[in-house]
């Protein structure tokens, strides 16, 4: 084998390892907002129904000790993306029990403040992007449940987000058992997030707030 041959296919292998390199790159880099914008508007159906559900059924009875689903997704596109969850089925279930509840929409870090340190949020259900110790409240910024040590107790906590990197949750902080508490420490998808609305509509999860 020429020393020209040996060359070409030595440029053939760099040429296709940059190629792999930058595919991958695009993916790491760019590849949640292809997913965002390119595979969401699928969803959009789903999406508006869900929305317009919720918007009608936002809450009731929430003056009293109550639910809290607090959607902490305040920055786009995530706020849209959030909808295609079947929080619905949740209000359905909560409705025909009788239990008294409120969705907290965009809720940023005062809102979300306020619903843990709110002794009548007596149950909280906290959907967003976040980690085992914290949730993100807008695109940049996080807070994290340590601040919350000392606010008052609930019957349950679902942290309905991703739970991965360790520290305590939300639920060691504030839940009167943690154990019984939805805390997967890993990361969630829409899937298991489903999965679990499912184990909770059938009943034995929590009981009223």
């Amino acid at each position: 084998m020429n020393l020209a041959l040996i060359l070409f296919y030595a440029y053939i292998g760099i040429f296709a390892f940059l190629v792999y390199y930058g595919v991958a790159w695009i993916y790491v880099k760019v590849g949640k907002y292809i997913l965002d914008y390119l595979v969401f508007p699928a969803f959009f159906p789903l999406v508006f129904l869900n929305w317009r559900y919720m918007k009608k059924n936002s809450e009731f009875n929430s003056n009293q000790n109550h639910i809290a689903i607090v959607m902490c997704n305040n920055y786009m596109p995530e706020r849209v993306i959030a909808y295609k969850e079947d929080i619905p089925k949740l209000i359905k279930y909560f409705k025909k029990n009788g239990w008294a509840y409120k969705i907290y929409f965009k809720a940023d870090k005062k809102e979300l403040r306020e619903v843990v340190n709110d002794p009548k949020a007596t149950i909280i259900y906290l959907l967003g992007h976040g980690e085992r110790h914290g949730i993100k409240v807008n695109k940049n910024e996080v807070v994290y449940y340590c601040e919350f040590e000392k606010s008052p107790k609930k019957k349950f906590i679902a942290q309905m987000h991703c739970n991965h990197y360790g520290g305590k949750s939300l639920a060691e902080y504030v839940s009167e058992n943690s154990i019984k508490s939805f805390v997967t420490n890993k990361k969630l998808n829409g899937w298991q997030l489903n999965n679990f609305i499912d184990k909770v509509v059938k009943g034995g999860i929590h009981g009223a707030p």
